[in-house]
């Protein structure tokens, strides 16, 4: 392997080198851009705008999933409430529970909707 001098330092480097080791001058540029697009082609990746997937309306359809699955939580939550005796105590903290893990379902798909909606718009650009 060739070696140069180094027009800042004057020390032998690699005629390969992109910068100096010794001072770190820049000898010359990398090819950054040229290995990115290669790679891209390379891995088959596409864009996603490409992708023919309208995030828009996966948004949609998800936040509607989740205000359902809240509505029909809050109206099970509240008739079963009114009908719970005194002794059945523990089945309306059963039925709580059940609540609460059946609503944050229903709220990560409200905000995975509005997320996918935002993602969308921001393809669109």
């Amino acid at each position: 392997m060739p070696l140069i001098n180094c027009p800042n330092c004057g020390k032998d480097i690699s005629e390969q080198s992109y910068s100096c080791m010794h001072c770190g001058f820049t000898i010359k540029e990398r090819p950054i851009k040229d290995a990115e697009e290669k790679l891209v082609q390379k891995s088959g990746y596409s864009n996603a705008k490409n992708s023919g997937l309208d995030y828009s309306r996966i948004g949609k359809i998800s936040i509607a999933i989740g205000c359902i699955i809240w509505l029909v939580e809050l109206i099970r939550l509240f008739i079963g409430m009114c009908s719970y005796r005194n002794e059945e105590v523990y089945i309306a903290i059963l039925n709580a529970v059940y609540f609460v893990g059946w609503t944050i379902m229903g709220g990560s798909l409200i905000l995975a909707g509005i997320f996918a909606m935002i993602y969308g718009r921001l393809q669109e650009k």
